[in-house]
């Protein structure tokens, strides 16, 4: 089998870049004469029944056809660029299903949409437990686990520390009354957090904070 210098990803996506042209061609070229036009044998769905359906010259009389056309014109033109979605669907064979849709808001306005695309062989079964599943995860999202980090006791003091001399700069670089007496002692106080020996005071902080972190871990699932 001889080699070619493209992919079947690099037909895809030329294939979905043309379609996108020829669909951008089609709207520039939109009129309403031209969807008047299309639109007076076609049926209105919602007068469909098990046997017949209204067309909308039928529904509407004369005088009442030229006012859903400015409507319709413009979802036309704002139609979303599906076209990668479009041709990926197509290679893989899945067909899209336009009957079930799942959707989130906030704030009453749509700010995400799940369709589907079904492989035309696959049971309705299978289809609605797909559906529901992620329904229910929409509806009911487990929480993130919380993210949990671990410190030994050197790495404690240090990052105290740390802390202790970013307040410390701080207080130098403002000019209130007892700014440098503020920055001393949380130098001073980082110092005794990073010195060879730990004093009582700084031992007692620390194995307070071990102690709370030990008794207050987040339960891990197994």
């Amino acid at each position: 089998m001889s080699e070619t210098p493209y992919t079947d990803d690099d037909l895809r996506h030329e294939a979905a870049r043309q379609h996108r042209v020829l669909v951008g061609r089609f709207t520039a070229s939109l009129d309403a004469g031209a969807v008047l036009g299309r639109m007076l044998d076609a049926p209105v769905q919602s007068t469909a029944s098990d046997s017949d359906a209204l067309t909308w010259d039928e529904a509407l009389n004369c005088d009442q056809l030229d006012e859903p056309t400015g409507p319709i014109s413009d979802l036309i033109r704002g139609a979303a660029d599906v076209s990668e979605w479009a041709i990926l669907l197509g290679a893989d064979g899945l067909v899209p299903s336009t009957d079930h849709a799942l959707g989130v808001t906030a704030d009453g306005r749509p700010i995400a949409r799940v369709l589907f695309a079904y492989a035309p062989g696959m049971p309705e079964e299978a289809r609605t437990a797909l559906r529901q599943a992620i329904d229910e995860t929409l509806d009911d999202p487990e929480p993130a686990p919380t993210p949990h980090i671990t410190l030994n006791r050197d790495q404690l003091a240090a990052l105290l520390a740390h802390h202790a001399d970013v307040l410390a700069a701080r207080w130098r670089a403002t000019d209130g009354p007892g700014s440098w007496v503020a920055a001393s002692t949380l130098e001073s106080h980082a110092a005794e957090l990073t010195a060879d020996e730990e004093t009582p005071a700084v031992a007692e902080l620390l194995d307070s904070m071990l102690s709370f972190e030990a008794e207050h871990l987040p339960e891990r699932s197994p």
